[in-house]
């Protein structure tokens, strides 16, 4: 499957890292003018997006119409650069992620992980070759 990550930092590495691991083409979009968010938004059938959560809207804008009848999957944190909670309190990160991408199926997961990146690869390997294809193909429908 081929897999547009948004965001290259620790997690987004992690999950590129092992989803390649586990035999899945992965692409990243990011600040580098060399990855363009909107280019591999386009290429991938699923689109990952791990940037801070301060940057989710210009990444939403950036990815804007690629995304249209895709499965977006959301590892954001809804968290300022304090710490401290961002969302508000009558919506979720992802809701308003969704009315940024409303063709798109937008879908919350590994938020809760821990930031051992490690970790997070060896989960990846362990569980996305039976779950993350699975997951998609009834998500797509």
């Amino acid at each position: 499957m081929k897999i547009a990550i948004i965001g290259k930092g620790n997690v987004g590495k992690a999950l590129g890292h092992g989803l390649r691991r586990t035999g899945h083409e992965v692409r990243y979009g990011h600040r580098d003018p060399k990855e363009p968010v909107r280019e591999a938004a386009e290429w991938g059938d699923v689109i990952i997006l791990a940037v801070p959560y301060r940057a989710t809207k210009d990444a939403a804008e950036e990815i804007g119409s690629a995304a249209d009848g895709k499965v977006l999957i959301d590892v954001t944190n809804a968290l300022d650069q304090n710490g401290k909670f961002a969302a508000g309190f009558t919506t979720s990160a992802a809701e308003e992620l969704q009315k940024l991408l409303p063709k798109t199926r937008v879908v919350k997961a590994f938020n809760t992980c821990s930031l051992e990146t490690r970790a997070l690869e060896e989960w990846v390997k362990s569980n996305s070759q039976r779950s993350l294809p699975a997951t998609i193909r009834y998500r797509s429908k």
